[in-house]
């Protein structure tokens, strides 16, 4: 299953940042960058909605903003099943490092999304594919 937790977030396009297999634990991020205002993207970024479950709402649009996704996902065994648990939070920060907005994703069809891919890689690491 950690195995899976690894993969799930790679294939989602998240660079893995921090494991711990101790504990069960997986912390990946997708970061991006905004050079100039573009108001080209602003409307994309509406219309591209619902086809990316949220998650271009999130593209930064404004002078030299930094973005990104943090996936954490926590593989816990517990009577002899494992449970898998998965919170998403993004962060828009300036270019000197200054947080200008940190909130969790509350949309289920980006969790949806993220726990179809796990269910898949789990598939795949079980059948040895």
């Amino acid at each position: 299953m950690l195995k899976a937790a690894l993969n799930a977030p790679q294939d989602a396009g998240f660079t893995i940042r921090q494991t711990d297999a101790e504990l069960g634990l997986v912390t990946g991020i997708a970061e991006w960058q905004s050079r100039s205002q573009n108001t080209g993207l602003r409307v994309f970024k509406w219309v591209a909605a619902p086809f990316t479950y949220g998650a271009s709402l999130l593209i930064p649009t404004g002078r030299n903003e930094f973005a990104s996704i943090e996936a954490n996902v926590n593989v816990t065994r517990e009577a002899g099943r494992t449970r898998a648990r998965v919170s998403l939070v993004s962060r828009v920060t300036d270019t000197e490092g200054k947080v200008r907005r940190v909130e969790a994703i509350a949309d289920p069809l980006a969790y949806q999304s993220l726990l179809a891919r796990l269910d898949k890689a789990v598939y795949l690491e079980r059948e040895g594919l």
